[in-house]
């Protein structure tokens, strides 16, 4: 018989990154952070109002699911999820003299992936996430054409681990 998961699922777990994503520099990501991966790029660049950034998209895929015992981290057995993100990171093209394009999208995936490694995880009881870890980061053009010119993409791509409480 299949239980349905009462927290942990892909959902719930995309949710809790993207809000942590948002606390990470909450003054300039409020109201930044879509779940939608091939965000538009006039979510990104208005024609009167310009850039919009920064941008942060959330993509979770592939996510996998088995029975294991939890060890010293967690001591319970259940349904563990280890599930694959990427944070896709979009800000305005660097023109300081000297500087790469990419510094503001890099500077903000730095910021992003420091707090997602210092979160206290005890203390995030109504988050399914257990630990974020395996974090990269890799420079991406984000697309062709006049608008893209203004924009720069940095990936962060991970992995979350989940624990899954049945009902």
């Amino acid at each position: 018989m299949v239980h349905p998961v009462v927290s942990g699922g892909i959902n719930d777990a995309k949710k809790c990154l993207m809000q942590l994503i948002e606390e990470s520099d909450a003054d300039s990501l409020a109201d930044k952070i879509f779940g939608d991966w091939t965000v538009a790029m006039e979510k990104i660049y208005g024609p009167i109002s310009g850039l919009k950034i920064p941008v942060i998209t959330v993509r979770i895929s592939p996510a996998r699911i088995w029975q294991t015992h939890y060890a010293r981290r967690i001591p319970e057995a259940g349904d563990m999820g280890i599930y694959a993100f990427s944070a896709h990171v979009f800000h305005k093209r660097c023109i300081e003299a000297g500087e790469e394009k990419y510094k503001y999208a890099q500077d903000l995936a730095d910021r992003i992936m420091t707090y997602l490694l210092k979160v206290k995880w005890e203390a995030k009881v109504d988050c399914p996430i257990c630990d974020i870890y395996d974090m990269q980061a890799r420079e991406s053009e984000p697309s062709r054409g006049p608008k893209a010119q203004r924009v720069c993409r940095v990936i962060i791509e991970g992995f979350m681990l989940i624990k899954r409480i049945d009902s």
